[in-house]
């Protein structure tokens, strides 16, 4: 994987553009990382049918699984998403952490 910057002055606003051959489980981490930078909130990568959304924590009100899958439940939608309940697990750890220790 190649990492490139260019410097254009006449961008109005600055672009992030991934190239991939596929959408494999570290473009994706990229592509969530990015996110988060510019949103300033973690997100979590969820599916409702064939569209992916993005959710802050803040709107999640818990996980579920069934046969495999995890469920995440806003107050009115429920999700899919493609984490393990221990990735999610750490995830929200982390948030946590940050909270406690002021940093977000």
């Amino acid at each position: 994987m190649k990492i490139r910057i260019e410097l254009d002055e006449n961008l109005i606003e600055d672009e992030v553009l991934i190239r991939c051959k596929s959408l494999d489980e570290n473009v994706r981490k990229i592509q969530e990382a990015v996110s988060q930078v510019l949103t300033g909130k973690q997100q979590l990568i969820c599916y409702k049918e064939d569209t992916e959304y993005y959710l802050s924590l803040d709107e999640i009100l818990f996980f579920e699984t069934e046969a495999k899958e995890v469920w995440v439940h806003t107050t009115d939608k429920m999700y899919q998403t493609r984490y393990k309940l221990y990735d999610l697990e750490e995830r929200v750890a982390l948030v946590d952490k940050l909270m406690q220790d002021g940093k977000i």
